[in-house]
């Protein structure tokens, strides 16, 4: 088969998965992120759609929202219930948002340079009427998309992900196990080819439940 049609096949097939919201688990919308951040929660949580910007985006929805860095500035003003530089956050909490703050600013303000006890005191009472209202600073763990697992004892490979694309079994080349993926996995031409070329078995969850019996 033509690779340059499986191609274009695919891409239209992503692109109508990506439309009808069943290509990832959640939108995730990305502010003030930096490289380092976006390919780290990228390669983390690849069933994730994941939009970096520096301003909220109220022409989309998205289901939450993670903050990179979060300014001094930006913390007081939205301590306050006023718009911040990127945006109305606590407009946006109140609306049942999760809103994740990976690092904040003022902690690291602090700890470089002397900060009068006054200033420290009010920026942890900012951080603190935030938490309030739902925000989550310096997650330790966050609700990942299942990763891939392996059992190496029996030769399985588990791949938890709605769509199965080549480059997501790229690093089973030459390996010869059993691929098992979700009942309702979708599985792309290019990477049925690459089973077939590389003597992997693919099999459906349900399958190997019914084995197991």
């Amino acid at each position: 088969m033509d690779k340059e049609f499986i191609e274009r096949i695919t891409k239209k097939v992503l692109q109508k998965l990506k439309d009808q919201g069943l290509l990832y688990e959640k939108s995730i919308l990305c502010l003030n992120f930096s490289q380092k951040q976006e390919k780290e929660v990228e390669e983390k949580y690849p069933n994730y759609d994941f939009h970096f910007s520096s301003v909220l985006q109220m022409s989309q929805d998205y289901d939450e929202i993670w903050i990179g860095r979060l300014s001094i500035q930006d913390l007081s003003q939205s301590a306050l219930g006023l718009r911040s530089t990127v945006g109305n956050l606590v407009q946006e909490a109140a609306k049942g948002k999760k809103v994740l703050v990976f690092s904040s600013e003022h902690k690291t303000f602090q700890s470089k340079h002397p900060v009068p006890e006054a200033l420290a005191s009010m920026w942890e009472d900012y951080s603190q009427r935030l938490q309030a209202m739902g925000f989550v600073f310096n997650p330790e763990t966050i609700p990942a998309a299942k990763a891939a697992k392996q059992e190496d004892s029996s030769q399985l490979v588990y791949l938890n992900k709605k769509l199965i694309s080549q480059g997501a079994i790229a690093h089973l080349k030459g390996r010869s196990v059993t691929l098992v993926v979700p009942k309702k996995a979708t599985i792309t031409p290019l990477a049925v080819d690459f089973c077939k070329e590389n003597r992997i078995e693919i099999k459906r969850e349900s399958e190997t439940e019914d084995a197991s019996r």
